[in-house]
């Protein structure tokens, strides 16, 4: 398997996509019960791979979500990866009117067809290939998941995507940036141009290294701190370097969905800065003088 992909059983599962029937798909990476919690959405990534926690944040996949039967006629939801055609999850299909109103928020249609690398007809032939039974309509959407940034020892990250309503695990990779410098090499050498990033690669190992063994707590440690400093839901957290302090900046919603930044100390765990999103408080702004005018 190629070194950008973790050689385990699940990863392969998930990545290779072939031949794996619904049941076989929702069984391996499906938990009854789960509940829409980025907290819960890393503590699921965490089970799933060994090293450090460092960053954790909603994120909405561009995908196609088709009706489908199997062969025992049982209906299914096959979502294929609007961008890779990688098959994502197959799933029983509950139909009913409650179901369809709990989940109403989730389903958010994709922006526009320009986020889909690939057509509805393409996907159709991925989730064929992949799913056993009979594919029929579909839709491009965007898939709600917790995408969780988990380094290893030797200071490679990874990204796994849980589901955010059933807690499958639907894919698992190298960490966007990472993913994006291999495949530029990738067109540059294409190209007939060689280019030599392995020291880059090697760089932002070393950085991220660094980084994961100055943080003296946890990311979970960090998310109570700045919870208990500022009420609130999570919206995301991330490990990095600000200035030579290793901090962990924890993004928190409060009631009134005003969103708030807590630098965590990574050493310590002391509070160094609460502080209102930049770009939250210019939403407000425009908000409020576009409130004016109308009046």
């Amino acid at each position: 398997m190629n070194k950008k992909w973790l050689v385990t059983a699940l990863a392969t599962a998930v990545v290779a996509g072939g031949g794996i029937g619904g049941n076989a798909l929702h069984n391996a990476f499906a938990k009854d019960g789960a509940t829409n919690d980025l907290q819960h959405g890393i503590e699921v990534a965490s089970k799933l791979l060994n090293g450090t926690v460092t960053g954790a944040e909603l994120e909405h996949i561009p995908s196609y979500h088709f009706d489908a039967v199997d062969k025992a006629g049982k209906k299914y939801e096959v979502q294929v990866d609007a961008k890779t055609g990688r098959l994502l999850k197959a799933q029983p299909d509950v139909d009913t009117e409650t179901n369809d109103d709990e989940n109403e928020s989730d389903q958010v249609e994709a922006d526009d067809d320009q986020e889909a690398a690939i057509t509805l007809e393409q996907a159709q032939k991925f989730a064929t290939a992949s799913f056993q039974g009979t594919i029929g309509k579909g839709d491009l959407e965007d898939l709600p998941v917790y995408r969780v940034e988990i380094t290893d020892q030797k200071g490679q990250a990874y990204e796994v995507d849980v589901d955010v309503e059933t807690d499958m695990i639907v894919n698992i990779g190298l960490a966007e940036a990472d993913h994006d410098d291999e495949q530029g090499a990738q067109e540059e050498n294409d190209k007939g141009t060689v280019k030599q990033d392995d020291d880059q690669e090697v760089d932002d190992n070393v950085e991220r290294t660094q980084l994961v063994q100055a943080a003296k707590i946890t990311i979970q440690q960090a998310i109570d701190a700045a919870m208990k400093k500022q009420p609130g839901t999570l919206d995301s957290v991330e490990l990095e370097d600000e200035d030579g302090t290793i901090v962990y900046t924890v993004s928190i919603v409060n009631d009134k969905k005003e969103e708030y930044e807590v630098k965590v100390n990574a050493n310590t765990g002391a509070i160094l800065k609460v502080e209102q999103d930049k770009q939250d408080k210019k939403g407000d702004q425009e908000e409020q003088d576009d409130q004016e005018e109308q009046d």
